[in-house]
């Protein structure tokens, strides 16, 4: 009796001792194509709904990429007589970064606060300087007390430095002067 060989089985190997047969064909074009740009979509799909939680893994890599070549080196060389290995070596690495960057916000703080703290000096210079601008003084009052114009009472801006107690004449075209105007009373 003769056994007869299996049929081959498409895309497989040929093992030992078995005929060589033609290799299957590669998937068309159009299907690499649209695989590709399933992942892609897929891909970014994942980075734009886990945006917030990728940003602190990207400052990792980020931060691994800039100090992968000095851990490179001092592991390479011995460093004050120490043949550094690499955790050792990237642990301090990361120390020294997040002390960097925790020197580097400090100091911008303290410049931020100065310069808030000179805008608001300047800004209350500025203020006390113009304030008098509107100043209503009432004659006759002993102490302080709500004040209350009278709808149609005219308000005349008096330059600065003006003294208080100036009788200030009415000036002609005014609304309450003229012929018609009841008189003032002093």
């Amino acid at each position: 009796m003769s056994q007869a060989s299996p049929a081959p089985v498409p895309g497989a190997v040929p093992g030992p001792g078995a005929p060589a047969g033609a290799p299957s064909p590669p998937p068309p074009r159009r299907t690499r194509v649209a695989i590709l740009l399933t992942f892609l979509g897929t891909f970014l799909l994942l980075v734009i709904v886990f945006r917030a939680v990728l940003f602190p893994f990207l400052m990792a890599i980020f931060i691994a990429y800039l100090i992968e070549p000095v851990v490179a080196a001092f592991t390479r060389v011995p460093v004050f007589g120490v043949r550094w290995t690499r955790g050792p070596t990237i642990v301090l690495m990361y120390v020294l970064v997040l002390g960097a960057i925790v020197h580097t916000s400090s100091c911008a703080v303290t410049t931020i606060s100065h310069t808030v703290r000179e805008v608001s000096a300047d800004v209350g210079k500025t203020l006390a300087e113009s304030s008098p601008a509107a100043l209503f003084v009432a004659r006759g009052a002993s102490q302080p007390q709500d004040l209350r114009i009278p709808a149609g009472t005219r308000v005349v801006l008096l330059p600065q430095g003006t003294p208080k107690d100036v009788a200030l004449e009415p000036s002609a075209g005014a609304p309450g002067t003229g012929p018609d105007a009841p008189p003032q009373q002093p």
